[in-house]
C-alpha cells in the first residue's frame, strides 16, 4: 500500500476511506454511492483516485491549494462537490444566525 508522505504516512486505502466518510457524512449518500462517484470522478478528470481522494479531504478541510493536492484536481472536487458546512464550534454559524 503506497503512503503519502506529505499526507502523514496516510495510506491510499485509508484516504479512500476518509473520502467516503465525508462523502456519506455531507451527500447523505451510501459508502457504494460515494465510491461510485470517487471512481466516475476520477476516470473522468484523468486523475487517479488517490489524488481525487487527497482533494476531496483537501476541500472538506478547508486546506490551501499549495497542499500536498494538484491544484487542478482541487478544483474539480470543489467542482463536483461544493464547499463543505463550516466544522462545528465556529463562530461562523452563530454569526450566520444573528444575521438572518
Amino acid at each position: 500500500m503506497q503512503t503519502h508522505p506529505a499526507a502523514g504516512g496516510i495510506t491510499a486505502r485509508t484516504n479512500v476511506d476518509i473520502a467516503i466518510g465525508i462523502l456519506v457524512g455531507s451527500h447523505g449518500c451510501v459508502p457504494e454511492e460515494a465510491f461510485t462517484g470517487l471512481t466516475e470522478h476520477a476516470r473522468i478528470h484523468s486523475i487517479s483516485l488517490a489524488e481525487t481522494t487527497r482533494a476531496l479531504t483537501a476541500v472538506a478541510r478547508s486546506t490551501p491549494t499549495h497542499s500536498h493536492v494538484s491544484a487542478s484536481a482541487m478544483v474539480h472536487a470543489r467542482d463536483r462537490w461544493g464547499r463543505f458546512p463550516v466544522a462545528r464550534g465556529s463562530a461562523a454559524p452563530a454569526a450566520a444566525r444573528e444575521a438572518a
